[in-house]
């Protein structure tokens, strides 16, 4: 089966590049992707060229996002149909499920569960909830449909015979267009198959954009009616009506509560649609789900697919090595700062720039820097603001298509750089993630070797427990990815790398060098070790708590939450100013989390219990 996506597109240069990226790191990637531009005064057609195949500009003079849709689908060949706006994005499993769903027979229509994409104050994004009606047990599609429950555009897969059936895009509906193509598929006969896996994310814009707004002027709330209007003609034709009016009359009332006081015609344009109704009984109630999956999200971990090599990364004057950004937060390290510098700049793979931001240090951090002396290391100074928020600095001042981060209290060793350069070289489009191994150096000199291991859609994995550890000095990011989801988020007291994996591995691969590439100095200065958020009880105990908040669904649905909570005893007994009571409550939701898993009572039995009572000693001692 062959997809062609459409991409309505005006004045997106923010988001474009995205939305496509998203689509092209399918495990199934698209036939074709169509960008139908309504004449971008920005750099949205330019980002939409620089892909290359299979994306394809169309030039669309008319204005209106439903007359470029249009256009798109006359240029359009697949035998299934995604209409795609330019600023949302599909996680990458979500193509083949619903091609799979259509290709199976049960349904005309494929919709993947979805949620909302916002971003926070931090510049952060992270997915949430379904902003729609639950629908209710026992609703067929359009009486859903009708009562506020939907899918958008962007988790949705059309056969070519159920939009054909469904009489296309309307250019002349000002608002609710998605709404009405759909419906009046719906009450043709389309049938719609709703997949447990696959996400699409539909984007809240953070300046706004909404069309709610619209929808509640006069213009908006006639165009609510006429759509309205078309269904009931639609199933009076087809002899089902009765069937449909507590639905319809919940849309009507909906409608009729935004007609302003002194919109006389709209009022009666709305008493007039619910008398063709006649009696309207109550609607029927039941249980509320929203439309949000229940399979294990993301592929599976192993899952491999070829790609075209290394797209969009820049290149030195040779024409062909990516340029690298080096970026180390600084705080208060004026006597460990140039250690890692000068780690950085002896690699043999020349970063373009190192850039340190100094995150207002009250030592001699800035003068350590500025002695280096070398033209590749740039000072950035900024008010005291947190790991994240220097590393999301960083970021932004950075040139590099690639960008490294090593925190400023640990080195690289010898030929790190090269090594994940290569494989981002050798990699396909859809890698965001390179990373190390790394040796942990302990308080009295230890070194203890981690090896890294997990390679290719680690989201799963990710939700088992962090497999990148060591992210602030192992990991190396296209940049795009970074992009994708905001960076770092300042919102998060520790674990804050944590999260940001998590994020990246939703939309793109990772790769790994086995070798430890960075030296992880953990206490051997006591100034550093007691700053290190890593070491803080309470920190960890806030973001994990955040953390739970984001991703327990997804970590349920995977059958994960029970690592979660075991984690979460263990850093209560390990860290200084851990709770003993709070390890405890979180080994019995592992244990309830659990059940049905040998291992949670194992763990229980050999590793927390006797920890547990040797911290319980401690404490009384």
């Amino acid at each position: 089966m062959k997809v062609s996506v459409v991409i309505p597109c005006l004045d997106a240069e923010r988001y474009l590049g995205d939305a496509i990226r998203s689509l092209l790191n399918q495990t199934r990637p698209p036939h074709e992707i169509i960008v139908a531009d309504n004449g971008s005064a920005d750099a949205s057609r330019a980002i939409a060229q620089s892909f290359g195949n299979p994306v394809r500009l169309v030039d669309v003079p008319e204005r209106g996002a439903s007359r470029a849709r249009l256009a798109g689908l006359a240029e359009a060949s697949g035998d299934a149909l995604m209409f795609f706006d330019a600023d949302d994005l599909l996680a990458p499993e979500t193509l083949g499920v619903l091609v799979a769903a259509l290709e199976a027979g049960d349904g005309d229509i494929a919709c993947a569960p979805w949620y909302r994409y916002e971003q926070g104050e931090g510049g952060a994004w992270h997915w949430a909830p379904p902003s729609c009606a639950p629908r209710r047990e026992g609703q067929d599609d359009l009486s859903a449909w009708l009562t506020g429950w939907y899918h958008p555009p962007c988790s949705v897969l059309w056969s070519r015979a159920a939009y054909e059936r469904s009489g296309g895009w309307d250019p002349d509906l000002a608002v609710n267009q998605d709404g009405d193509v759909m419906m009046r598929g719906l009450a043709r006969g389309n049938r719609l198959t709703r997949t447990a896996g696959g996400a699409a994310f539909y984007r809240r814009l953070p300046e706004g954009g909404s069309l709610s707004s619209t929808a509640r002027a006069a213009r908006g709330i006639a165009a609510r009616l006429e759509v309205t209007r078309r269904v009931i003609a639609l199933l009076e034709k087809g002899g089902c009506l009765s069937a449909y009016r507590a639905p319809l009359g919940v849309a009507i009332e909906r409608i009729c509560a935004d007609v302003p006081a002194d919109a006389r015609a709209l009022r009666e344009e709305g008493a007039e649609l619910a008398a063709r109704l006649g009696d309207i009984p109550p609607l029927p109630r039941g249980r509320a789900r929203l439309p949000t999956g229940s399979a294990p999200p993301g592929p599976v971990p192993d899952a491999r697919r070829e790609a075209p090599a290394m797209h969009g990364l820049d290149a030195d004057a040779d024409g062909d090595a990516p340029l690298v950004s080096v970026v180390i937060p600084a705080y208060n390290r004026a006597a460990t700062i140039r250690r890692a510098v000068a780690s950085v700049l002896a690699q043999d793979y020349a970063p373009l720039e190192v850039i340190v931001v100094d995150d207002g240090s009250t030592d001699r951090t800035a003068a350590a820097v500025e002695a280096i002396g070398d033209a590749r290391v740039r000072l950035v100074i900024q008010g005291n603001a947190g790991v994240a928020a220097a590393r999301n600095r960083g970021v932004a001042e950075a040139r590099g298509a690639l960008i490294a981060f090593l925190d400023s209290d640990d080195e690289w060793l010898p030929g790190k750089l090269a090594a994940q350069v290569a494989l981002f070289r050798r990699g396909p489009r859809a890698l965001g993630l390179v990373y190390t191994g790394f040796e942990q150096v302990g308080p009295q000199g230890s070194v203890t070797a981690h090896a890294a291991r997990h390679r290719g859609w680690i989201y799963r994995d990710l939700l088992q427990r962090n497999v990148v550890t060591g992210c602030g000095s192992t990991a190396m990011f296209r940049r795009s990815a970074l992009e994708m989801v905001g960076g770092f988020d300042p919102a998060l007291p520790a674990n804050e790398d944590y999260d940001l994996v998590l994020r990246v591995a939703r939309f793109f691969m990772a790769d790994c060098v086995s070798e430890p590439g960075a030296r992880y100095h953990d206490g051997g200065d006591a100034a550093a070790g007691a700053a290190r958020v890593s070491r803080n009880a309470r920190a960890n105990r806030v973001s994990r708590r955040i953390l739970l908040e984001r991703y327990g669904e997804d970590m349920r649905r995977a059958g994960a939450l029970h690592m979660f909570f075991i984690a979460c005893a263990e850093r209560e007994l390990y860290l200084a100013g851990g709770s003993p009571a709070a390890a405890a409550g979180a080994a019995v939701r592992a244990l309830r989390r659990g059940a049905r898993r040998p291992f949670a009572y194992r763990w229980v039995l050999t590793m927390f219990l006797p920890r547990l009572a040797r911290r319980i000693v401690a404490s009384r001692a």
